[in-house]
């Protein structure tokens, strides 16, 4: 069964591959986990302008070297990452209301309606602006 709750294991995962993307210079707009209320669990979306210039499938391979390359392997069984382009309606939407620091963080924002899209839940590392 899949958690609904967003657990430490998953949120120490997602900070790991953001520092281990930002050694590797890959170039990370925003990044945070989302609850995917259709699928029922949660999703790390990354945001990253190489969708625009290189495509989905070339992103997706860069972002595989580098995960390659954590020294641990993950805890999260089931991760499921999502590279997305930062200009998606929902990182619009977030950005409109909210402002977090290009570092690593953890805002959490839920139960929230911005221009009539709840957002039932997230966890935001990063939010550029």
């Amino acid at each position: 069964m899949v958690s609904t709750t967003l657990v430490d294991t998953q949120i120490e995962d997602g900070e790991r591959i953001l520092r281990q993307l930002d050694s590797d210079r890959f170039n990370v707009d925003s990044a945070l986990w989302l609850f995917d209320t259709q699928k029922e669990k949660w999703i790390l979306l990354i945001a990253t302008p190489l969708v625009n210039s290189v495509g989905p499938k070339k992103s997706y391979a860069k972002i595989k070297k580098s995960l390659d390359k954590l020294a641990t392997p993950l805890k999260t069984a089931a991760l499921e990452v999502a590279l997305i382009k930062p200009d998606h309606d929902l990182l619009r939407l977030l950005k409109s209301v909210v402002r977090v620091e290009p570092k690593i963080a953890r805002m959490r924002f839920t139960g929230n309606v911005i221009n009539g899209k709840l957002i039932e839940d997230a966890l935001i590392y990063r939010l550029s602006s």
